[in-house]
C-alpha cells in the first residue's frame, strides 16, 4: 500500500483535478491522469489514490473539495453506476452555469449525454 500522495506546493494546496470514472473506464482514467501529470498538472484519481481498506465516502468527499475541477471519464457504463451521479453533481453544485470551468467531461465514446450533461459538449 503507497503513501498518500500530497500535492505539489505542500498539503494545503488544491490539487488539479479528480477524475471520476466507472470502474470498467479504469484504464481510460490512467491514460488520462498520465497525460496531465506529464504536464505538470496533479490528479486524484481512485486507482492511484484510494487504497483497499480505504473509506470510499471519505475519499470521494476530500476528493470533491480539495480539487479544482473534476473530470469525468464518459461511457455509457459511466450513467450506470452507483457512484458517478455523486461524483460530478457535487461539481456540477459548485458550477452550475459552467463559468469557472470545473466540470470537464471527456467523452471516450460516441453517444448521446444524457440529462444536465447533454448541453456541455
Amino acid at each position: 500500500m503507497s503513501a498518500p500522495r500530497t500535492p505539489p506546493g505542500g498539503p494545503n494546496k488544491k490539487r488539479s483535478f479528480f477524475i471520476s470514472r466507472a470502474g470498467a473506464d479504469s484504464a481510460w482514467a490512467q491514460w488520462i491522469a498520465w497525460q496531465l501529470e506529464a504536464a505538470d498538472y496533479d490528479v486524484v484519481i481512485q486507482d492511484w489514490d484510494f487504497a483497499p481498506g480505504d473509506n470510499f465516502i471519505h475519499k470521494m468527499q476530500q476528493a470533491a473539495i480539495e480539487t479544482e475541477g473534476t473530470i469525468t471519464v464518459l461511457s455509457r457504463r459511466y450513467f450506470e453506476s452507483a457512484f458517478t451521479e455523486a461524483e460530478w453533481t457535487a461539481e456540477f453544485y459548485r458550477d452550475a452555469l459552467g463559468e469557472e470551468g470545473r466540470l470537464f467531461p471527456i467523452r471516450i465514446e460516441d453517444f448521446a449525454l444524457p440529462g444536465l450533461l447533454g448541453p456541455r459538449r
